[in-house]
């Protein structure tokens, strides 16, 4: 044989080998993935069988242990009363008893119902007792008082001072003279009038101002008052 025939037959058996090799294992790889398929369809069947059997487990776990409430204020649950007939029957017996079980499941499943909706639902305001929005708006508007209004204080009144001082100078012997003013006769620096001095304080000065035009030998005294930013001024003239 000639070298080239060898080469080709060895280049035959080498693809044919490399051939089945890789059909092996392609087939290796196909039966490997439906193995994980089977098992995932097997664990997602499991479960769903295992949910439903506990569903139904914890249904009929529910209904055979949870007792029957009959609440009082509900107005379907009706108590159970055993009736005895007076003529006992056979037919009337079991009549009274499918009667007795059916009242019994229809008071078991509207207590059960009005159980559930009392949890669900809220408490609900009814329209007759629910306050109005005006009211509302009223009610959190804050009481506004009406402002009591402040006595006004009451003007500084002179008089009372100028008349003191032209009857305090006539009981001391001095001729009182209305025609006297600042531009023909001698006075002195005017006593202050006003309200924050008290009456004791402003009737001493008013006597020490007469004092001292009778101890300069004066025989007539005038007076004069006049208005200030904060009271009065008396002025007092002598002669």
């Amino acid at each position: 044989m000639k070298k080239w025939d060898i080469i080709g037959l060895t280049k035959c058996a080498i693809y044919q080998t490399g051939t089945a090799n890789s059909k092996r294992k392609a087939v290796f790889i196909m039966l490997k993935k439906c193995s994980i398929v089977v098992l995932l369809c097997a664990l997602l069947l499991l479960t769903a069988c295992g949910k439903t059997t506990e569903t139904v487990n914890n249904s009929a776990t529910a209904k055979t242990s949870s007792p029957v409430v009959t609440d009082s204020s509900t107005p379907d649950a009706t108590p159970e009363t055993s009736i005895i007939p007076s003529a006992p029957d056979s037919s009337e017996t079991s009549s009274t008893v499918t009667a007795a079980n059916s009242q019994a499941g229809n008071t078991a499943t509207s207590t059960a119902n009005n159980k559930a909706g009392a949890t669900n639902s809220k408490p609900s305001v009814s329209s007759a007792n629910a306050p109005t929005q005006s009211q509302a708006v009223a009610s959190k508007a804050p009481a506004t008082s009406t402002p009591v209004p402040s006595k006004p204080t009451p003007a500084f009144d002179p008089q009372p001072y100028y008349d003191y001082a032209k009857s305090y100078g006539i009981s001391q012997g001095l001729k009182f003279d209305s025609t006297m003013n600042k531009q023909d006769n001698a006075w002195d620096q005017p006593l202050s009038l006003y309200s924050a001095l008290s009456e004791s304080t402003m009737q001493a000065n008013i006597r020490s101002g007469i004092n001292f035009i009778i101890h300069e030998g004066n025989t007539d005294f005038g007076l004069y008052l006049e208005k200030q930013a904060d009271g009065y001024y008396l002025y007092m003239f002598y002669a």
